[in-house]
């Protein structure tokens, strides 16, 4: 079976991110001919939003990257992260790309397969927070109504306060719970996002894998033949 691939965290859309778009831009070439799947495990964009029914032109480029892979026949999904809560069925329309909630349960390679990206599990104050606002579609319509600019100018000073509380060892410890918990009902891989901390760990009969993210670990999962695992990408020269 041609391989399924695992990605998550890129945050992508940021300004001086050159070498992490192409990065991800060389990635998806190879996928072209060598994979049947490609899901993204949340935050794909910094700022996932869509004014007047269009993606922000800084994320442009990448969608339509994806929907040529899409179109080459490889499936691509994106499961909504916290930075993606936004994105509409008309991205899903345009792109080809299947928008996918939190948590998803389907069949891989003949596999139950568990994927969600995690800040469901994040019980801190500012994160259930967040979330609720960013959930809400009378916000959604109010943030709408700022200008673009002004609107990922804010967006962007979001994500560095939040990004700023560092990696979170007890959500680290309560998404991995959360795999184990999951596994022990059945599952046979649970694939995570959202701490930015890379995972391959056997649980009892099954596996969990944390993608890591694409700001400074730049790993995917894999899952073919030989079972799943995670790999570490090259460097694109």
């Amino acid at each position: 079976m041609k391989p399924l691939f695992f990605v998550s965290d890129l945050h992508l859309g940021t300004r001086g991110d050159e070498q992490r778009q192409a990065r991800f831009s060389a990635f998806l070439s190879r996928l072209r001919d060598r994979a049947s799947g490609l899901f993204i495990l949340g935050d794909l964009f910094e700022f996932g939003f869509e004014y007047r029914g269009e993606l922000v032109a800084r994320n442009r480029a990448v969608a339509e990257e994806l929907a040529s892979l899409a179109r080459a026949g490889v499936r691509v999904a994106l499961v909504r992260g916290n930075h993606d809560h936004w994105l509409s069925a008309r991205f899903e329309q345009t792109y080809g790309i299947e928008l996918l909630d939190s948590p998803f349960e389907l069949v891989l390679a003949g596999k139950r397969v568990l994927l969600a990206h995690g800040d469901e599990l994040d019980r801190s104050r500012r994160t259930r927070w967040t979330s609720a606002l960013f959930r809400s579609r009378n916000a959604t319509r109010l943030y709408s109504l700022l200008p673009e600019r002004l609107g990922l100018w804010l967006a962007g000073r979001i994500a560095e306060v939040s990004r700023a509380g560092g990696i979170k060892p007890a959500l680290i410890t309560a998404l991995r719970a959360y795999a184990e918990e999951r596994l022990r009902q059945g599952f046979d891989l649970v694939v995570l996002g959202h701490v930015h901390v890379p995972v391959q760990e056997r649980l009892g009969s099954g596996w969990y894998l944390n993608t890591g993210d694409w700001l400074s670990n730049y790993a995917c999962g894999v899952l073919d033949d030989a079972g799943p695992r995670l790999e570490r990408l090259p460097l694109v020269t």
